[in-house]
């Protein structure tokens, strides 16, 4: 395994019986930044002389939570084929009024999360390699003018019947 800052990965795993060289190579950066609607696209390629029947892609926990993955599993991976996949930006649901305006606080901060891409495969007789590619993810907010404004308007929503009441 190897990062570097456009870094491809390549995963030599054992000689089968059938005489296979298992030799898959996926290319990520070792830091992917996202915004609030972005997303990054990944690629694996057999580079090995069989075809590879199942190819599986997962996250380590600490991306799962942030990150998610646009498709985990390859099926029939021929030599020289390459398959493309893509790491997105889970969105956060904030409804009530102190999720919204604790959002409004804290999302102007910029969050880096280390982890790691996850690579199996497997062939007829069950898995054949299993990899980690270490990545950072920097996951940059906007200000969120939609919840400032949508807070703001209920704030004035409820001014306004309190003093209705008030003055009644």
């Amino acid at each position: 395994t190897k990062s570097e800052a456009a870094s491809t990965l390549e995963l030599d795993a054992p000689v089968s019986e059938a005489s296979c060289e298992y030799v898959v190579e996926m290319s990520l950066p070792d830091e992917i930044v996202l915004g609030e609607d972005d997303s990054y696209e990944g690629e694996v390629a057999n580079k090995g002389n069989c075809a590879i029947p199942e190819l599986k892609l997962g996250l380590s926990p600490e991306l799962e939570s942030k990150i998610d993955l646009s498709k985990f599993q390859f099926s029939n991976v021929q030599p020289g084929d390459k398959e493309k996949f893509i790491l997105i930006r889970k969105k956060v649901a904030h409804d009530d009024l102190f999720s919204a305006t604790s959002y409004v606080v804290g999302s102007l901060k910029t969050k880096n999360t280390f982890g790691q891409v996850i690579l199996q495969g497997y062939d007829e007789t069950g898995e054949i390699f299993k990899r980690e590619l270490p990545v950072s993810i920097v996951l940059e907010n906007s200000f969120p003018w939609k919840e400032l404004v949508m807070g703001s308007l209920i704030m004035v929503v409820m001014l306004i019947f309190a003093v209705r009441f008030w003055s009644a």
